[in-house]
């Protein structure tokens, strides 16, 4: 008995509770752009019921902390009273308290804010597949538990030997018996059970049932030998047939196939465990990228003052030495911060179009270098492969790593296989993959012959700082790595592995319709100097410090804020002597894109350079909103500040390429 297909989450009517108008309109806006149908937008507990009532909306979005009587986790505890409706919970706050009294209310997901597109689909759409599912397990339910004791979607009946008299077309089907050639056989060869883990023969129901007089149920874990030798998982009864005087007459058998159950169950459960690890995931990527930008502003600067005491040309040769591998120390610290912030999703990216199958092939070049002679290499290009949209750098990055873990699985040797392919997902065939939207795909497999994984290791195969390999051989964040670049260029990864048979790793990039960007100019090590006026704001009074020092070495005239109040103030009494406008992205109170936009209404035409430790949000979203802007990504070289100035003062808007791979806008 065939049941019926999940309906697709596009199309999902959605009802949102959330009593910050903005915040709402910025969900509803994406929920839209997903293709999910906003049914309303409510900001009280009270006015929420109403409209579950009134719309029946799918799903319902809630917001934890609600103005009035009703908070969001009364109001979810009053719908599933009145209604079978799923609700997943929004909220800054994840307090133990919090989360209890909201444990409480079986909510289908829990989203910290501030909400990401992303994750926002991944849990929307999980929980209409949880929902889903939970209705057929329970659909499933209620129908054995009406036929167990009667005629089920399996019927044999017996006579009072225990041979089979009569098979319904469903038992001949499952058992492999046809009614004619059951006839009169014993029921026990045709219904043959046994205990599904040690497959020992179960005692026959038929028997049980004769003597006794009772219904019979059959143990759990039983299940059908089909004549053929299929297996089929089974719940199964017995009862008595008895005539008007009480005499028994034989025995009708009673059973069920559920094996589609058991998929539902399977289904849920792979849903609920990737909901779980995006969750995890996510909130150490939000840890992870806090330390890396505190970290990249302490690296800014003792890589700062490094380069100034080199260019200051007053060190013995022994002091110059020692400053030397200061710098050297802080350029590897770099390396590892940028490995946090690829992973929580907050490295700087510039997406280009690619041909996948050619950066490979300029990578497989070094990767011979790096993987060993005993290990054969082997890289299949697919031919018409389409183009992607991503970092070149980053997907190289995803290459070398994947292809380094590999080595690793293989100490004694083996083969390592690298290929491309193309991968399309049509909106039937979503429930296979329920994180991928449907469309066009770009696969890059990474396969070893290695010692493989179990089910525990891949589960946190992917967290920064884990790592299976010995103290002192790894750091953990390579993997890591891989899954921020992945998903900050809108992919998907998925692992396939088993102890001692290998590992397969596959990534899946979206594809694009677009020709391939020419390379980016490379930069160097050139710093060009200036006379110009800068007013420099940045918060840390070090990385401030340093970056002064340097620009009035190069020439300039800077002027100095700690913040945006006190650069407010200096910019309205010297708006027509300050040609560049240097300041952070992120800060206490007003941020560096806020005060670009209050001084830029002062000046339009005045070049903005934003410096950070991390991005939250994409280049374009930034810069795009200004005449003349760039970004700098923390912690960078003094030579990168003064480039990057010096184009913005001659250049204005155009493209550019250096070191760090940003570009300025395009108008």
């Amino acid at each position: 008995m065939r049941s019926a297909t999940i309906a697709p989450a596009h199309g999902t009517r959605i009802l949102i509770v959330e009593d910050e108008a903005i915040i709402a309109e910025e969900i509803q806006d994406r929920l839209t752009r997903m293709r999910f149908q906003v049914v309303g937008i409510e900001a009280s507990g009270q006015s929420a019921l109403d409209a579950v009532e009134r719309a029946r909306p799918d799903l319902v979005l809630m917001d934890i902390r609600l103005k009035g009587k009703l908070d969001g986790i009364d109001t979810a505890a009053e719908i599933r009273k009145r209604a079978n409706v799923p609700v997943v919970y929004m909220t800054a706050h994840s307090d133990p308290a919090t989360l209890q009294r909201a444990k409480e209310t079986a909510p289908f997901g829990y989203i910290l804010k501030p909400i990401h597109e992303r994750e926002l689909q991944i849990t929307v759409e999980m929980a209409i597949l949880r929902h889903s599912l939970e209705r057929r397990l329970r659909e499933s339910e209620l129908r054995q538990s009406a036929t167990l004791g009667s005629i089920g979607d399996a019927v044999i009946s017996t006579d009072r030997e225990g041979r089979v008299t009569y098979m319904n077309p469903v038992a001949e089907k499952l058992t492999g018996w046809s009614n004619g050639d059951a006839h009169l056989l014993p029921a026990e060869r045709v219904l043959h059970l046994v205990d599904e883990q040690s497959r020992t023969r179960i005692e026959s129901l038929v028997d049980r049932a004769l003597e006794t007089g009772a219904v019979i149920q059959l143990p759990t874990a039983t299940v059908l030998i089909a004549r053929d030798g299929t297996i089929i998982p089974i719940d199964d009864s017995a009862a008595p047939i008895v005539d008007i005087d009480g005499n028994t007459l034989g025995v009708v058998v009673a059973f069920h196939d559920i094996r589609e159950r058991r998929r539902a169950e399977a289904a849920l459960k792979k849903a609920e465990d990737e909901l779980r690890q995006s969750q995890k995931l996510e909130s150490i990527g939000q840890l992870a990228g806090g330390v890396a930008h505190d970290f990249n502003n302490f690296l800014t600067a003792i890589n700062g003052y490094c380069e100034l005491l080199l260019r200051s040309g007053t060190l013995t040769d022994s002091n110059e030495k020692m400053v030397r591998q200061i710098l050297r120390a802080g350029d590897r610290s770099s390396q590892l911060t940028a490995q946090l912030l690829a992973f929580s999703r907050q490295q700087l990216l510039s997406p280009r179009v690619l041909d996948l199958n050619a950066l490979l092939r300029n990578a497989e070049k070094l990767l011979r270098r790096v993987i060993g002679e005993n290990i054969q290499i082997i890289v299949k290009c697919a031919a018409e492969l389409p183009n992607i949209k991503a970092d070149p750098v980053q997907i190289e990055q995803i290459i070398i790593n994947l292809a380094v873990n590999a080595r690793d699985a293989m100490p004694e040797g083996g083969t390592l296989t690298i290929e491309t392919s193309s991968f399309a997902i049509a909106e039937q065939l979503r429930d296979t993959r329920p994180a991928m939207p449907p469309g066009r795909y770009v696969t890059l497999s990474v396969s070893d012959t290695g010692t493989g994984m179990d089910e525990a290791t891949q589960s946190r195969l992917f967290e920064p700082f884990f790592t299976t390999k010995e103290v002192g051989k790894g750091t953990g964040l390579g993997l890591a790595t891989v899954y921020g670049i992945v998903k900050q260029s809108g992919g998907h990864i998925y692992v396939y592995s088993e102890p001692g048979l290998g590992s397969v790793f596959r990534v899946y990039l979206p594809a694009v319709n677009e020709v391939v960007s020419p390379d980016a100019v490379a930069g160097s090590d050139f710093a060009p100097t200036g006379t110009e006026t800068i007013l420099l704001v940045e918060d840390d009074h070090a990385v401030r410090q340093v970056a002064s020092s340097v620009l009035r070495e190069f020439g300039y005239q800077v002027l100095t804020a700690r913040g945006a109040a006190q650069a407010l103030e200096i910019f309205q009494n010297q708006v027509n002597k300050i040609d560049v406008l240097v300041t952070d992205s992120v800060m206490p109170g007003k941020s560096g894109p806020q005060l670009a936009q209050e001084l830029t209404q002062l000046n339009p035409e005045l070049p903005v350079l934003f410096l950070s430790g991390y991005m939250d949000r994409s280049l374009d979203a930034i810069i795009g909103t200004f005449n003349r802007a760039s970004f700098l990504q923390k912690p960078f070289t003094l030579a990168t500040l003064a480039r990057r100035i010096r184009d913005l003062l001659d250049n204005g808007s155009r493209t550019n390429g250096d070191d760090n791979g940003i570009r300025t806008n395009q108008n």
